[in-house]
């Protein structure tokens, strides 16, 4: 017979040597239609690092395909270049706060110096990769080091100029970090119905007040002050071709689309950015991509992103957010990698995720 000491001890024994199963199943996504397309991203993982991506349809919010659904969902990153189709919708809405011409040209040389009179705040140094040039000034990098010379709006998003976004947004920082906040809800979830997982709250990586002033303006090229979910990205990223309202994303078949959030920018501006972007596999930072799959799968307009890591400056994520067309319907398809950039891994990850993609499934 055991004694009740001995009892306790051999519960606890057992306890500690039962697999985590028993107690909790892990989280799981719906047996989507694509999930073929796993065993493609995990040879690529393999080779690179961790990675997730996410299939929407752009009239309804519903996600068709996700891989690692919990990075997508449940943890916030810094969106980099992602931002920028977002912040020319904020200068174009608010012309006259930001003195903003979208044809005027300026040129860049690839180096953003900071106001002499802005203090540039421990913080800052910590957050940002600052060099420094011959007379000892710090500046902030362009995505280029040599620069892309005259640059008006299209170029910049075509091109991804940080220089130019930069530029623009220093005419009045406060004004801007409001209105990307407001204009496009970041300070809310997507409200997504993406069962078991749920979006965490807020979005700045620190509160607005405690925001330097290079925070603010570096928020504008999805540095700095701004973590956002991939979901919250997709969200946006779908109203934008038609200047449809913001749906809430879901999986589960039989759902009915829900509007979360008015969308507030004039369907003008946003078909003007959506075409500019039309032309970045032509001739900006996706050239040479070929977007056309043997399937009929075409990627109609992208933005590559590449994100200094949070508090990790000698680090970056890679991002793609493409929209593809597939017999007159539109998807969102959105890339994430934990370490690279857009230009190189992202778009790798995002190729064979295209060719890959049976008619069936969609």
């Amino acid at each position: 017979m055991f004694s009740f000491s001995q009892f306790l001890l051999f519960g606890c024994a057992l306890i500690c040597i039962l697999p985590e199963e028993i107690f909790s199943r892990e989280k799981s996504s719906p047996n989507f239609r694509l999930s073929y397309l796993n065993q493609l991203i995990r040879e690529f993982e393999s080779k690179n690092s961790t990675s997730s991506l996410l299939l929407l349809r752009t009239d309804t919010g519903q996600v068709v395909y996700s891989y690692r659904p919990e990075i997508m969902i449940e943890r916030k990153f810094p969106p980099g270049s992602i931002m920028k189709p977002l912040s020319s919708l904020v200068l174009l809405r608010h012309k006259e706060a930001f003195a903003f011409n979208p044809k005027s040209r300026i040129e860049c040389k690839g180096r953003y110096y900071p106001d002499s009179r802005d203090e540039i705040t421990d913080f800052d140094r910590r957050t940002f990769h600052l060099p420094k040039d011959e007379k000892g000034r710090e500046y902030f990098r362009c995505s280029i080091a040599e620069g892309h010379g005259q640059v008006d709006l299209d170029d910049a998003l075509v091109k991804s100029c940080n220089v130019y976004f930069l530029t623009q947004v220093a005419k009045n920082p406060e004004v801007f970090y409001k209105k990307i906040m407001d204009d496009w809800k970041l300070d809310l979830s997507s409200a997504s119905r993406l069962k078991p997982y749920s979006e965490p709250n807020g979005l700045s990586a620190r509160s607005f007040h405690s925001l330097s002033k290079l925070q603010k303006i570096t928020s504008a090229i999805g540095e700095g002050g701004i973590l956002l979910t991939p979901i919250k990205i997709a969200q946006v990223y779908a109203a934008i071709p038609n200047g449809s309202p913001f749906l809430s994303p879901f999986w589960k078949e039989g759902d009915l689309p829900i509007k979360t959030e008015d969308n507030e920018f004039s369907k003008q501006d946003q078909r003007q950015v959506f075409a500019i972007l039309s032309s970045v596999m032509q001739n900006g930072t996706l050239k040479g991509f070929v977007s056309e799959s043997s399937t009929g799968i075409e990627m109609v307009a992208a933005k590559t992103g590449t994100a200094t890591k949070f508090q990790k400056k000698y680090s970056t994520h890679g991002w793609i957010a493409s929209w593809l067309r597939r017999q007159g319907r539109l998807y969102l398809l959105l890339v994430f990698v934990e370490d690279g950039s857009g230009g190189l891994e992202a778009r790798n990850l995002a190729s064979i995720a295209i060719k890959n993609i049976r008619l069936s499934s969609l």
